[in-house]
């Protein structure tokens, strides 16, 4: 078995990969949907400052068996390998998966990382050990993050729940107003965004995950802006900003592929500790899925994931609706040296 760099370009490599990665995923965590190919075929990674992304093909007489995902972080954790390790289903327990792993090791010894983090999806029923989570504690690692994938279906039912929410929202949030908008943020805006998106590698929990402050400007959230729209992807912001300061204190986003429009992925919602108390998230959480409704309105669930020790977000998310599909987790091994 060779392992192979998959090249931006190369589409029959990049589809036989992505074939790959779709029957994992569909064996692994049937409560998500297909990741689209197109967003694959039409990624882009030659002018990303913030991190480079290798992806790795495991080829056996041929044909693509297995694949790597390697994320290298530029501007901060820098120490950090991310590697996904993914086996098709008809060819497991035979070492492939092991193998890809080693490269994975290899690589992240050769760029200096000697930590690696990998995320592992799981059923609910925890008393079920999934491939993922054997394989990583086969190879020495050890969970560091628990998560919970939940999903909220939208129907007219919800539309009143929310309303009602909104509402009460709307009385806990004297001094602050809505902003919205739909794809990039105006650039009076950046700043703070920035700022905010900062704060999820501070304020969120992370329990026993080593993962250092991020660092984050106008720069990279215009990275991040560009990325999604050459996938062709559109998305939804709601923001809250103070008013006598004129900042923005919360925002929460949420994008949706033009190639699988009938499902919404929740990115980012934080509020800065400063102004906490106000029912912030719940204000900016409800309004953003009317703007979702408003704006994509073939999308039929949006799903989110939060970690299972963040009580106050879970507690929102619940209010919302939104319900348990699924586990995730992230898992970190230290490299030794060779």
């Amino acid at each position: 078995m060779d392992i192979e760099l998959v090249t931006p370009g190369d589409e029959a490599r990049l589809r036989a990969w992505w074939e790959v990665e779709d029957a994992a995923r569909r064996a692994d965590a049937p409560w998500l949907p297909t990741n689209p190919v197109q967003e694959l075929l039409l990624e882009d990674d030659s002018n990303r400052r913030s991190s480079r992304r290798e992806r790795h093909a495991a080829v056996l007489d041929g044909r693509v068996v297995g694949g790597l995902v390697l994320e290298l972080p530029l501007l901060d954790n820098t120490e950090t390998l991310i590697a996904t390790v993914m086996v098709h289903p008809d060819h497991r327990r035979r070492g492939i998966g092991r193998q890809l792993f080693d490269h994975a090791v290899a690589r992240g010894r050769h760029e200096r990382r000697p930590l690696l983090i990998g995320e592992v999806a799981e059923p609910l029923d925890v008393a079920t050990v999934a491939p993922g989570a054997a394989f990583a504690t086969s190879v020495g690692g050890r969970r560091a993050l628990s998560e919970i994938c939940r999903a909220l279906d939208l129907d007219t039912a919800l539309d009143h729940r929310l309303s009602a929410l909104a509402e009460t929202s709307r009385q806990h949030a004297a001094g602050y107003e809505l902003v919205q908008w739909a794809g990039p943020a105006p650039d009076e805006l950046v700043d703070d965004l920035a700022r905010l998106q900062a704060l999820m590698s501070t304020d969120a929990p992370l329990d026993d995950l080593q993962w250092s402050p991020e660092v984050w400007d106008a720069a990279r959230i215009r990275e991040g802006e560009e990325e999604a729209a050459a996938k062709e992807r559109v998305w939804v912001t709601t923001g809250a900003r103070h008013v006598a300061s004129g900042r923005l204190v919360a925002y929460t986003d949420i994008g949706v592929s033009i190639h699988l429009p009938g499902t919404a992925f929740q990115w980012t919602t934080i509020v800065d500790r400063k102004h906490r108390g106000h029912r912030l998230g719940m204000l900016v959480k409800t309004a953003n899925i009317a703007l979702l409704a408003a704006h994509c309105p073939g999308v039929r669930r949006v799903i989110t994931w939060n970690a299972e020790t963040n009580d106050h977000m879970v507690a929102i998310n619940v209010e919302m609706g939104f319900q348990k599909v699924g586990r995730w987790a992230e898992w970190q091994l230290e490299v030794p040296p060779a």
